[in-house]
C-alpha cells in the first residue's frame, strides 16, 4: 500500500464535509488546513492568505487561530508575513512533490501573483533547495520560473544537416502536384 495520498482542495467546500462538526482550534487542525485548504496554490506550501479569512473558514475565533498558528510556527512548520498576506510552509513540498519539471514550470503564473516581500524571497530559495533532491531538471525548471525566461536545453548541433526534413519534403511534393 502506498504511503502517499493526494487530498482534494474541494474537500473543504464539500457539502457533507462542511456539515460535520468544525475542527476545534489546534495546531494539528491548522496544519492540515494550511496544507490542503482552499487558499493553496499549485506551488506546494506557498500561498497568499489573510489570517482573519483563514480563521473564518475554520470557524475559529481570531485569537484561537493566532494561538494555533503560533504553535505551528514555533515548530518551524509555517512562516507568515501577515502584512503581505503571504504564508509559507517550508516542508510542504516534501508532502506534495511535483510530478515532473513541467509541473514546476506551471508555477510561473502563481509565483508572479504572490506579493513581493522578504518571505517570498526566502521561500523561493527554500523551494529551490528542496528541488535539488528531485534532480537538476527540476532545479532548471524552477530557475526558468523565477527568472521568467525559458532556457534552451537542446544543444546546438555541431554540424548542420544537408538533408531536408521529411516534413519539408512532404510539403514540397504537395506543392509541386
Amino acid at each position: 500500500m502506498s504511503r502517499y495520498r493526494k487530498i482534494e482542495v474541494r474537500t473543504w467546500s464539500d457539502e457533507k464535509f462542511r456539515s460535520l462538526s468544525a475542527i476545534p482550534p489546534s495546531g494539528q487542525g491548522l496544519w492540515f488546513f494550511l496544507l490542503t485548504g482552499p487558499h493553496t496554490t499549485a506551488i506546494p506550501g506557498l500561498f497568499q492568505a489573510d489570517r482573519a479569512a483563514m480563521a473564518e473558514e475554520l470557524e475559529w475565533e481570531q485569537e484561537a487561530f493566532d494561538e494555533a498558528f503560533l504553535e505551528v510556527s514555533s515548530q518551524g512548520m509555517a512562516k507568515a508575513d501577515f502584512r503581505a498576506k503571504l504564508v509559507w510552509l517550508p516542508k510542504a513540498i516534501q508532502h506534495n512533490k511535483p510530478e515532473s519539471p513541467n509541473v514546476v514550470r506551471g508555477w510561473r503564473v502563481e509565483l508572479d501573483l504572490l506579493p513581493e516581500c522578504d518571505l517570498k524571497r526566502e521561500a523561493i530559495a527554500g523551494i529551490r533547495k528542496a528541488l535539488e533532491n528531485a534532480g537538476p531538471s527540476y532545479v532548471e525548471a524552477f530557475d526558468e520560473v523565477v527568472s521568467g525566461e525559458k532556457r534552451d536545453s537542446q544543444k546546438p548541433s555541431a554540424k548542420p544537416s544537408d538533408k531536408p526534413s521529411p516534413k519539408a519534403m512532404a510539403n514540397q511534393e504537395q506543392e509541386q502536384e
